[in-house]
């Protein structure tokens, strides 16, 4: 079981760090997509990283903020790729309270800037 954790807290390394490279090049579309495949090694992976590095961390603590900065990072390149759809679905997916507050501010703001309306049904908004 050890080995699976381990492989999966390297896949979820090395995923990030090619969204990084998609995201240094402004290649948005390759850095959600990675940004995607991470989330999927996440609950796996913190396992492996409390019982090695973090032992004072709670385990489902260390994944909400781990999957908190990824679903912010897919609600980024979403923004950035115009899907507005995508990027609300990444905010209330967002496990991480603080971070979703933060991203619901800018998806707003990057509304209001591009003048977009009608992109989310009102019944929608009311569950957040």
């Amino acid at each position: 079981m050890a080995g699976r954790g381990a492989a999966a807290a390297w896949r979820l390394r090395y995923f990030e760090w090619v969204m990084q490279i998609f995201e240094q090049y402004k290649l948005s579309e390759g850095a959600r997509q990675f940004a995607h495949a991470a989330l999927e090694q996440v609950d796996e992976a913190v396992g492996v990283s409390v019982s090695d590095n973090l032992d004072d961390m709670n385990p489902s603590n260390l994944s909400a903020a781990i999957k908190g900065r990824l679903w912010g990072n897919i609600c980024k390149f979403s923004l950035d790729m115009e899907l507005y759809s995508d990027a609300y679905c990444a905010i209330i997916s967002n496990p991480d309270e603080e971070s979703k507050t933060s991203y619901m501010r800018r998806f707003i703001s990057v509304l209001c800037e591009r003048k977009v309306t009608q992109v989310i049904p009102p019944q929608s908004i009311s569950t957040f």
